[in-house]
């Protein structure tokens, strides 16, 4: 501790907490390493490595949310740079916002695959199940309408586009986005010759 005031710039404060950090957590001393964890956490910017390592403190120190958040960051600097290293991030998000019972940040999670990669078609049923298990048609029929049109297979597409009518209809009352739905279900179907 008596090493962070004599350090010259951020990036090696934020080395010294995070390894203090580390010691803590092999020490068993979880709040005082979740607390130096936090620390390192507020000093930006970070780098991938960094986000690693204080994720890994949070979760030795048993702070599960704030491990969630530090796995956030990491997903979105690799989002930055390249959309392919992001994408497992984005889905090992998803699973520990699932893992704390936060459905919606974990949809959130499955939202920035789709982002990414519009046509990921793990992220597209996960995201459809959370909204059904939530009741959340709304989004339910949007994340099916937008990705409908990355179904290469025309009877499966079709089969979606008329779940989506049925959606709009029975479960949100809105006769006028069933119709809407329909037509484009009938329209896009393989033609009967």
């Amino acid at each position: 501790r008596r090493l962070v005031p004599i350090q010259d710039d951020a990036a090696g404060v934020k080395r010294i907490r995070i390894e203090l950090a580390q010691v803590l957590v092999k020490a068993g001393q979880k709040n005082e390493a979740a607390e130096q964890g936090k620390r390192a956490f507020d000093i930006e910017p970070h780098t991938v490595d960094d986000l690693e390592k204080i994720e890994e403190i949070f979760r030795g120190a048993g702070a599960a949310m704030e491990g969630v958040r530090a796995a956030e960051a990491r997903a979105a600097l690799l989002g930055q740079g390249s959309p392919a290293e992001a994408i497992p991030a984005w889905l090992a998000v998803a699973d520990l916002w699932r893992g704390q019972k936060r459905n919606d940040l974990a949809a959130q999670s499955l939202e920035k695959v789709l982002e990414l990669e519009p046509a990921h078609r793990a992220a597209f049923d996960q995201l459809r199940d959370l909204h059904a298990a939530g009741g959340n048609w709304r989004a339910w029929a949007r994340v099916s309408d937008v990705f409908a049109p990355n179904i290469a297979d025309p009877e499966e597409k079709l089969a979606l586009l008329k779940e989506v009518a049925k959606v709009h209809e029975q479960r949100l009352g809105q006769k006028e986005m069933a119709f809407i739905a329909w037509t484009r279900a009938l329209s896009d179907a393989p033609a009967d010759d």
